[in-house]
């Protein structure tokens, strides 16, 4: 194995590991930059989303993400508690 491909193979570790922390968290912008600006996120049952805008809109633009997203900052902000969602990512393989 080449230098090149283990470094490949840590930034794709390290991006997966920004999009399950930034999403558990609901920190948006993070989750969002996780994607290239024209990346593509697909949810089961629904269209898929294309670009950062998107995934932001989708997650960020309706009256309960809203809330959701302003619970998160605040409990953030002041340091209390509030309900944990830990996603673990394990056995990642590159073909």
């Amino acid at each position: 194995m080449e230098l090149w491909e283990l470094v490949a193979r840590k930034c794709c570790r390290d991006t997966l590991a920004q999009y399950t922390h930034a999403g558990d968290r609901y920190q948006l912008d993070q989750f969002a930059g996780a994607f290239c600006e024209d990346g593509l996120l697909e949810i089961k049952g629904q269209p898929p989303l294309r670009g950062r805008a998107a995934i932001m809109d989708r997650f960020g633009g309706n009256s309960g993400a809203q809330q959701a997203q302003d619970v998160a900052a605040a409990a953030r902000e002041t340091g209390t508690s509030r309900r944990i969602v830990r996603h673990t990512v394990t056995n990642v393989r590159f073909e």
